[in-house]
């Protein structure tokens, strides 16, 4: 049995037209949910705070104050997580094509500081000293995630593709 559906509405075959060309390229739609990843990033990053659940950052140890204070860092300066050289958040970017959109850093840092690792975790030194090599990472670091969605991101990304299709409907449909 062969069914055949023929539309004569010239607004809506427009309208079905325009949704399927707006399928095959869903640059506008990842292009500003790859632009409202990175400003979530971004701000949960200044407040040091995980993007996904809104916890603040394990604090500094001792040990990482210490080695501020020795440096030159004083007052709130000294107590700033993963911002004294802002390397990291300067190198987080946003990207986005036809199907996708990306934010990430391709520093080999950012794993461990998005997940936290264990003393040793990844063997020993090359450089020795006077008690021999030591362990990288020398201590425990904890994870301070600065990349994730929350579930009210979720919902943002959602109103952002949810929006692009309704303009593209209503702009089938006006004219």
């Amino acid at each position: 049995m062969n069914i055949r559906i023929e539309l004569q509405d010239q607004e809506l075959r427009y309208a079905l037209r325009r949704l399927v060309a707006f399928g095959h390229d869903l640059s506008p739609v990842t292009a500003e949910v790859a632009a409202h990843i990175l400003r979530v990033t971004e701000d949960a990053y200044e407040q040091e705070r995980d993007p996904a659940t809104g916890e603040a950052w394990a604090p500094l140890s001792e040990i990482t104050l210490r080695r501020r204070e020795k440096s030159g860092h004083v007052g709130s300066d000294r107590a700033k997580k993963l911002q004294v050289s802002r390397n990291l958040l300067d190198s987080i970017v946003a990207d986005f094509d036809a199907s996708a959109a990306v934010v990430g850093t391709n520093l080999i840092y950012a794993t461990t500081q998005q997940f936290g690792a264990e003393r040793g975790k990844f063997g020993r030194g090359e450089f020795k000293t006077r008690e021999g090599s030591f362990p990288i990472p020398w201590g425990d670091i904890p994870a301070r995630p600065f990349l994730g969605v929350s579930p009210d991101d979720e919902r943002s990304i959602t109103d952002i593709i949810a929006d692009h299709i309704a303009s593209s409907w209503a702009g089938s449909i006006s004219r």
